[in-house]
């Protein structure tokens, strides 16, 4: 697992996309992304779209599946309230979505908890729509690549026979000198 921030980075004002480990960060092509500071009064470094009604794509560049635990939301720039959608598209379909809402002083993020959110191709965090279609402070996303689950039908016991002449059935005898023959 690990928490994806934005400290020590700087993006250019027209700066599409952005990569971070395993990840990258996506704009639009009208709403490209910015890095705000301290200096800008939130408390760490947050990624933020540059307009209004845009949003943020996130995937792997490698294309394999993720998921994502959390992150972090705030305020615009101007200090304005914000709601978006988060949609999630998963790995052989389905579609998850969850909302958020952001309002009060830059300098407080608030946390947004997903469960559930695995095998997930790309997540897109819209502020589109809503009550103001501003745009918001993002930081702090909480990713890890996903691993599906063991198949429930193979055994992942080291002990578990696999010689097909080992006796599995224990009514079966295994002693050699116990009779074998009915007739006997």
């Amino acid at each position: 697992m690990v928490t994806i921030g934005f400290e020590g980075l700087s993006l250019s004002e027209d700066q599409q996309s952005i990569q971070i480990g395993d990840y990258r960060f996506s704009g639009t092509q009208y709403s490209p992304l910015k890095i705000y500071t301290t200096n800008d009064n939130y408390p760490s470094q947050v990624l933020h779209p540059q307009g209004w009604s845009s949003s943020v794509t996130i995937e792997r560049i490698d294309g394999q599946p993720f998921t994502l635990s959390s992150f972090k939301h705030g305020a615009g720039f101007f200090g304005d309230a914000n709601d978006a959608t988060i949609t999630a598209t998963q790995v052989g379909g389905g579609t998850l979505t969850d909302s958020f809402s952001s309002s009060g002083p830059k300098s407080q993020l608030a946390t947004k908890t997903l469960e559930g959110w695995t095998n997930l191709s790309q997540v897109v965090i819209n502020f589109v729509g809503g009550d103001n279609e501003a745009f918001g402070a993002l930081d702090d996303f909480v990713l890890e690549a996903y691993t599906s689950p063991t198949d429930p039908t193979t055994p992942t016991d080291p002990t578990t026979p696999t010689d097909p002449t080992t006796p599995t059935d224990p009514t079966t005898p295994t002693d050699p000198t116990t009779p074998t023959d009915p007739t006997t």
